[in-house]
């Protein structure tokens, strides 16, 4: 019995401080506040992050394929070079945000902000961005292949140098 209670303690222990998720367990941080937080070290495949504060955040270069990041504010967070394949960021706040060589292919975008966000040679293939905010962002060597656009607002945005998509063609 001691045994057992001890093992037991150890292993709520191991648990609470190790930021992995479980091979079989789903990162929830939905509403949580992790402003200017380095959270890399998180199996953020699939998370719910929903309605997460992400202000500042270091999240480059991580996992975060599948991830269901609606409303979540990203407020001048950093983006390089992850993996946002299928993840689902409709409503999120991206203002000042940078995604630079990010893979967000198939990644659903709707009514994001992305106001003076930096997008450069980011993969945004078969992305749905319509009625996105897209003001003053950097888009340049960006591609953008078979992205949806409609509705999105791109004044003052640098389209220069993106590459197949109609619109490229418009602002060069």
């Amino acid at each position: 019995m001691q045994k057992t209670i001890t093992l037991f303690v150890l292993l709520i222990i191991a648990v609470t401080i190790t930021p992995f998720a479980l091979a079989d367990e789903l990162v929830n941080l939905s509403g949580e506040n992790w402003y200017g937080k380095d959270i890399k070290h998180f199996d953020l495949r699939y998370a719910n992050l929903t309605y997460t504060n992400l202000r500042g955040a270091d999240l480059e270069g991580v996992d975060l394929s599948g991830a269901d990041m609606r409303f979540a504010f990203l407020y001048n967070a950093n983006l390089d070079g992850a993996n946002l394949t299928n993840a689902d960021l409709s409503g999120a706040n991206l203002y000042r945000t940078y995604f630079r060589s990010a893979d967000m292919s198939n990644a659903t975008l709707i009514n994001a902000n992305f106001y003076l966000a930096d997008l450069t040679s980011a993969n945004l293939t078969n992305a749905d961005l319509s009625k996105a905010n897209l003001f003053m962002s950097n888009f340049a060597s960006t591609d953008l292949q078979n992205a949806n656009l409609t509705d999105a607002g791109t004044g003052k945005t640098n389209l220069n140098d993106c590459i197949n998509h109609p619109i490229c063609r418009w602002t060069n």
